[in-house]
């Protein structure tokens, strides 16, 4: 049967078409049947690397004779390469033949190219690179279907951000990182049903969204909150658990906006990531009045800070191996607020929470520093100086290198500087913090342990860290139970056979003072002996002390 242009023009529709075998075509068959075709092939190629295979055309009789390659080069830098066999002994092709077999060939190897191109499309525009995962714009748009298709009542929304990744990226370096990622998100994936509309998608940094059944979303809950992973570093595999904080909304048959969906979602993720009891939080008609409260609060911390309101307090440590003299002071924050003087109590969590807390930490050293190089051109005895870094600093770049600039702005010696962490608040940080204390120490500058004992594996602390001091709290470490002196005394008494010196918080009393001394602990940091006081104070002790 003579092919018509009718038959071309089918043929090159079917081809634009398909979505599978091309065997299903009439248009595809009808020409293959005259030109004896037996199979079809193609492969893509990017980089010289065969990256898909599949067999588009074939005969109910499948036996190969002589093969054809034809190839194109693609905009996106691939090749496509199709094969095409005849059946053994077909007879010569015609020159007419010869026609109709390079217009079927390169008919179907326009189409695999513009299907390549659709896809490469689509990977871009609605996949994360990184992952694999649908993006932001997939997950809108699968959002926007279970609305037009009035089912999303039966889903929720949930915004996952993973903690402390940058922390992950300092340890391990980004690629390692990268590679954690994705193993957490198809994780994730794998416990998804797909099938019934859940999906992950990834919004861009160490933040994804998932939309999961009601029915599903206690299970799915439960294990983001806690997703192991493994790989491969400096050729030491890692197990390291991913964590997550997440704001949860439950959609309803009323709810029609994604984009309200996404914002209540993000309000809620918001308010886990400040709160220190949940990791996971829903979505409730108080989440934006308790959000928009805090960002208020925000912002005038941020423009206090901005207008030097915050000032400085000094609490002596005392020396009581008989001298009684000032062995050094902790630098206290203070905020100035409508006439009052506001303790940290009040603020440092917020600050901590919305990454103000280093901004708040440096400048505390920063202002000792200047008080420091005025006080030195004065002639006055100086101690060393001790302050709290929040575990929140050790997520930053790197906090270390900021201390050690901000000593040398002002020609500080470093032996005057003392940096204190507090125990309780760092386990997730724990690796970052080594290497802080290693850095700092190696640059002169001292380190403290801060509420001692109060966290976990706090023998492994002495054993790990480098640092110079522990500070206790006695209020916490004491008890009527005669075993808890016996305990104190045990660790005083390690830590000065570690050549570290010991300071003790929180003495209500002369005798509790005296019990401590007979322990080996000769340093005080207590209202027993002086509350925090201003700098103006704290500079006539310094005079007094130097006269």
């Amino acid at each position: 049967m003579k092919t018509t242009y009718e038959d071309i023009f089918n043929l090159i529709s079917a081809c634009e078409d398909f979505n599978g075998p091309l065997s299903e075509s009439e248009a595809v068959k009808m020409i293959a049947d005259e030109l004896q075709i037996s199979k079809v092939s193609y492969r893509i190629f990017s980089a010289g690397v065969n990256t898909h295979s599949e067999v588009i055309y074939i005969a109910p009789s499948s036996k190969l004779g002589e093969e054809y390659d034809f190839s194109r080069e693609t905009t996106d830098t691939k090749t496509v390469v199709i094969r095409i066999y005849r059946f053994p002994y077909a007879p010569e092709l015609n020159d007419e033949q010869k026609d109709l077999f390079n217009v079927f060939a390169h008919t179907i190897l326009s189409s695999i190219g513009a299907k390549n191109l659709s896809k490469a499309y689509d990977d871009i525009f609605y996949f994360d690179q990184l992952t694999g995962m649908p993006n932001k714009t997939l997950f809108f748009k699968r959002l926007h279907g279970l609305i037009a298709s009035n089912t999303q009542d039966k889903f929720a929304v949930v915004y996952v951000n993973i903690k402390n990744c940058k922390i992950m990226n300092k340890l391990f370096g980004y690629e390692t990182t990268d590679k954690m990622l994705r193993d957490f998100a198809h994780d994730i994936n794998d416990v998804l049903d797909r099938k019934n509309d859940e999906m992950i998608a990834r919004l861009g940094g160490d933040n994804f969204v998932l939309i999961v059944l009601k029915d599903h979303l206690d299970d799915v809950l439960k294990f983001i909150s806690s997703v192991k992973v493994s790989t491969e570093n400096n050729e030491d595999v890692i197990e390291y658990i991913i964590n997550v904080h997440a704001g949860v909304v439950l959609m309803t048959a009323a709810t029609e906006d994604p984009g309200m969906v996404m914002s209540a979602a993000n309000v809620t993720v918001s308010l886990a990531r400040r709160s220190t009891a949940k990791d996971i939080i829903f979505y409730n008609e108080n989440t934006d009045n308790i959000l928009n409260n805090e960002r208020s609060f925000v912002e005038e911390l941020k423009r206090d800070l901005k207008e030097g309101k915050f000032i400085v307090y000094y609490q002596p440590i005392y020396n009581k191996d008989g001298s009684d003299e000032i062995a050094g002071a902790e630098a206290l924050v203070r905020w100035r607020k409508d006439g009052h003087i506001v303790t940290p109590s009040s603020f440092i969590e917020v600050a901590e929470q919305n990454n103000l807390i280093s901004d708040i930490d440096l400048y505390v050293l920063d202002t000792v520093c200047s008080n420091l190089k005025k006080w030195q051109e004065e002639g006055l005895h100086l101690v060393p100086i001790s302050f709290n870094f929040s575990h929140y600093d050790l997520i930053t770049s790197d906090i270390t290198e900021e201390i050690i600039k901000t000593l040398d702005k002002y020609d500080i010696d470093h032996s005057l500087i003392n940096i204190e962490f507090t125990e309780a608040g760092f386990h997730e940080e724990y690796e970052a913090l080594v290497y802080a204390a290693s850095k700092l120490k190696s640059n002169g500058i001292s380190v403290t342990i801060d509420n001692y004992g109060q966290g976990y594996s706090s023998i492994k602390l002495l054993q790990e860290l480098e640092v110079d001091s522990i500070k206790f709290s006695y209020d916490f470490l004491s008890s009527e139970n005669p075993r808890a002196d016996v305990i104190l005394e045990g660790l005083i008494t390690i830590a000065n056979r570690l050549g570290l010196n010991v300071v003790a918080q929180g003495v209500q009393s002369e005798d509790e003072v005296t019990k401590l001394v007979d322990f080996g602990c000769s340093l005080f940091q207590t209202e027993l002996f002086e509350k925090a006081i201003s700098e103006r104070f704290f500079v006539s002790k310094l005079r007094s002390k130097a006269q």
